[in-house]
């Protein structure tokens, strides 16, 4: 039950926000996701994007930030939370560990394998370079980040130019589909992103 004693994330008795729904993000960027995430929203829809803090990106710290957010907050029934991270630098254990957390929590958990990159690269009318899910997933992300230098002129994590990927949404989301060939798993062990299901209902909830 929710309690009036907590904070409200949205001033939802005003009658432009009353029927609005909210989708908080926890990341693991500080900068890319944040930015990309922070485009979406409208008067029917409110996107709060959680970044990381002070270099602590692990899967569990990202967990614990909008755990921390649910227990600050007044949310509503229809409200949902979502951890976006990457597989790229961390271990099965700590993958495994969130997986779970958020399943009992009822937690959506949207894992690009290797990196949010490859949801980026998946806008763009181009074909991505070749990966190989059997190497450590750090190589391909640094496969993509170049392949996103080399096909926009310019890449950088810390500062990018979101606006490059405006048109490409839909594309991507198709894309994003065909390359997850085993949805029922936890996370995509093959080269893959589920950003595309978070997407999904941001385009759904925005109608």
């Amino acid at each position: 039950m929710l309690t009036s004693r907590k904070q409200r994330p949205l001033e939802r008795d005003e009658t432009t926000l009353r029927d609005a729904t909210l989708i908080v993000i926890a990341t693991e960027g500080a900068k890319t996701e944040v930015g990309y995430f922070s485009r979406f929203g409208g008067s029917r829809l409110k996107v709060r994007v959680i970044p990381a803090v002070d270099n602590r990106s692990s899967p569990k710290d990202i967990l614990q930030n909008i755990l921390n957010f649910q227990t600050e907050y007044d949310l509503d029934q229809d409200d949902q939370l979502w951890v976006v991270i990457d597989r790229d630098r961390w271990k099965l254990d700590q993958l495994k560990h969130v997986a779970r957390e958020c399943h009992a929590k009822s937690i959506d958990l949207a894992v690009s394998n290797p990196c949010f990159e490859l949801w980026l690269a998946l806008h763009l009318d181009q074909e991505l370079p070749e990966m190989d899910p059997g190497v450590e997933a750090h190589h391909n992300a640094k496969l993509l980040e170049t392949f996103l230098r080399d096909t926009l002129g310019s890449y950088n994590k810390a500062n990018p130019d979101i606006d490059k990927f405006a048109d490409g949404l839909d594309r991507a989301i198709v894309a994003a589909k065909a390359l997850d060939i085993a949805p029922a798993d936890r996370w995509p062990n093959t080269i893959a992103t589920r950003v595309y299901r978070l997407m999904e209902k941001i385009q759904q909830l925005s109608r």
